[in-house]
């Protein structure tokens, strides 16, 4: 069939062709049997045998004035415009069997008489086969490409490297299995979503399966969101960089419910600077939800966590880039799940927060620097979160009265392990906890140590903290039914010069079970190595148990409890506390013995009792001129029930009690 009104000239079809087309040309001159040369196939006579007896036509509009009635006849296309040759064209085979296909404007086009002409080459889609102009807008032509490709032989999608797409917001529908390419999708309008799938909750369906890479998602401070999946699984969102954040409540990426399996890995996002703090209520790098009862925890009335019905499994995060924003990588219900690898910078307020109801996640190897709140924050519900060997530095949170610790978990958090992290910067707090059980803080380095202090256990939280209570800080009242017990502190290194730990219980909250061990606490200028606070010692019933503490003795007393060693169970090991390498001078008729186990009189004082001591402990007391020891049965039993005065050879008399049922006894004297 021979129709020359739409043929274009062989050399301008060939130029727009380029080497593809001459090798075409020859190509299909053999498989025709045409025994011409390469010169004749390329430069040949005219007529339809010519050029490998394609029709050769200049655009998509002149293609729907092409008619044919030989099914399998193929048309080259030049370009999708007359103005565009080499882009969006390509060859088209008539289908006279197809009476129904729909006119899509890239894959299947309909002719004048009906011919259905459809693209021979669809691995992968682009937007420029359905009319898309590079930096125009071509929403149409962009959403067009998304739904041919979900039916399309390679179910992809490539964004052409060096093109401008300008759209409003692209859906993704089911079916597509890649989209990728790095030419720029860029905002036009004020959205919720740049691009996006659907899940059961925004009525499309679950099981939905497309990895995304390399694109460049430019959110030109219109769109909330970069990339929102819903609804998808077994899938992965790699090497994308995302930008132009800048809209209170935006996400780069968002990874929302009825999701699973999913790595989200190597992607770079930048948002805008949240300077002064404020200006965002939430600008998140990544947000990985699931359905959540409320933002402040799946903690119903009763304080106890509600879990998501409908979730959120099985994420994987791994060596993204997150810049500026609120919150790097902002993580609600989610159950099981890996936080890896990530650089996070500049977040105001935290750069890793896990709230509410969060379970099963790791969170490792992590560089995690200048955020203005937290580092990792856990809170509302969560369980079985390891927070381990991350890189977390701040030197600007102290400018903010903000949460404020390097990692922090409370409200009822359950199975938190805190171990091998290296912190540095002006902190009020290292690691922060509060109404947590079965924790273990373990292996951590503190190099500047918190302001307040390197470690703080509280078991409640109060707007104004009891007065005693001097390294805690006001935090609003919001209800938790659990206590904080069942913890470890073990073999951490403490730098900086307030508390090494710090532990309070007040607001009926009690704190039990909680061990000390193996602690290193460097430099003599310190505050306090441990201090204790509890409105009652029925809140702390000889709860801490301590079993190791080296490093310097501070120049002060290092030590405090206002409840004395009632605190304690066990102590043992712990430099400046129960430490039988020096001696402790009291003072006055009702010295305190929180610290030992040994001590000297140091005035000539009448002794009645002795103040802050604990079950079982036992105490070494040297006697100086005119220092006595008073009997009484109450108090203090003596040998024989007789008083006990020092010598006049000062400091020789040296005698032993040990408390049983809350009176001190004589266990032995050497003289």
């Amino acid at each position: 069939m021979k129709d020359n009104r739409n043929r274009m000239s062989r050399r301008k079809m060939l130029a727009a062709m380029g080497m593809a087309g001459a090798s075409l040309s020859l190509l299909g001159t053999i498989a025709n049997g045409e025994r011409s040369s390469v010169t004749s196939a390329v430069y040949g006579q005219d007529g339809p045998s010519a050029c490998c007896g394609l029709r050769m036509i200049s655009s998509i509009d002149q293609l729907r004035a092409v008619t044919s009635s030989v099914s399998g006849e193929t048309v080259w296309v030049a370009g999708y415009y007359e103005d565009t040759p080499g882009t969006g064209g390509g060859a088209f085979r008539s289908d006279p069997s197809d009476t129904v296909s729909l006119d899509n404007g890239g894959t299947v086009i309909v002719s004048s008489d009906g011919t259905r002409w459809k693209r021979n080459n669809t691995e992968p889609l682009t937007p420029e086969m359905f009319g898309a102009r590079n930096g125009e807008l071509c929403q149409s032509a962009c959403q067009a490409a998304l739904m041919a490709a979900s039916v399309s032989a390679s179910r992809s999608l490539r964004f052409s490297d060096g093109f401008v797409y300008r759209v409003t917001s692209l859906y993704v529908p089911l079916g597509v299995r890649k989209v990728y390419g790095s030419g720029e999708i860029r905002a036009e309008s004020v959205v919720d979503q740049l691009l996006y799938t659907k899940g059961p909750v925004f009525g499309g369906t679950a099981g939905f399966r497309c990895d995304f890479f390399d694109l460049n998602i430019n959110c030109a401070g219109k769109a909330r969101q970069g990339l929102l999946l819903n609804g998808v699984s077994d899938s992965s969102i790699s090497a994308c960089t995302i930008y132009g954040l800048a809209v209170s409540g935006g996400n780069g990426i968002r990874v929302a419910t009825d999701c699973s399996r999913i790595d989200i890995q190597d992607n770079t996002i930048r948002m805008s600077r949240d300077i002064p703090v404020g200006t965002y209520v939430t600008l998140n790098g990544i947000l990985i939800t699931a359905e959540i009862a409320s933002d402040y925890g799946g903690i119903d009335a009763g304080g106890l966590p509600v879990y998501a019905t409908v979730t959120t499994t099985d994420i994987r995060c791994c060596g993204n880039r997150i810049y500026d924003g609120t919150h790097g990588i902002h993580v609600r219900g989610l159950l099981r799940g890996e936080i890896s690898g990530n650089t996070v910078i500049g977040s105001s307020h935290r750069n890793i927060n896990l709230s509410p109801a969060c379970r099963q996640i790791n969170i490792y190897g992590n560089q995690l620097h200048d955020a203005r709140s937290s580092g990792v924050n856990i809170a509302w519900g969560c369980e079985r979160i390891v927070v381990e060997g991350n890189v977390i530095s701040s030197y600007v949170s102290s400018a903010e009265n903000t949460d404020d610790a390097a990692i922090q978990a409370y409200k009822d958090g359950t199975g938190i392990t805190i171990a091998n992290n290296n912190i540095s910067g002006d902190w009020k707090y290292g690691v922060f906890l509060s109404q947590v059980k079965h924790f273990t803080i373990t292996g951590n380095t503190f190099i500047d140590g918190g302001s307040l202090a390197n470690i703080g256990i509280e078991t409640d939280f109060a707007v104004a903290p009891p007065p005693l209570a001097i390294y805690s800080k006001s935090r609003s009242a919001v209800a938790a039914a659990s206590g904080t017990y069942a913890g470890s502190i073990t073999g951490n290194v403490h730098g900086g010069t307030a508390a090494a730990i710090s532990i309070a219980a007040f607001g009926d909250k009690t704190l039990k079970e909680i061990t000390i061990s193996g602690e290193t606490v460097r430099g003599t200028a310190r505050s306090h190595v441990l201090y204790v606070y509890a409105d009652s010692a029925a809140l702390i019933p000889r709860s801490i148990d301590i079993s190791g503490i080296g490093g310097s003795v501070p120049s002060g007393s290092g030590y405090y409890s206002n409840i004395g060693r009632s605190a304690f169970g066990r102590v043992a090991d712990a430099a400046g506390l129960e430490d039988g390498t020096g001696e402790v001078v009291i003072m006055g008729p009702t010295p305190s013995v929180l610290r030992g186990p040994n001590l000297a009189i140091g005035e000539a004082v009448a002794i009645t009792d002795f103040l802050d001591g604990g079950s079982g402990q036992r105490i070494s007391v040297r006697l100086y001129v005119g220092a006595s020891l008073v009997n009484n049965d109450s108090k203090i039993r003596l040998k024989g029930g007789v008083n006990v005065t020092g010598d006049s050879t000062a400091g020789r008399k040296i005698i032993t009690l040990v408390r049983r049922a809350d009176i001190w006894f004589e266990e032995s004297r050497n003289f």
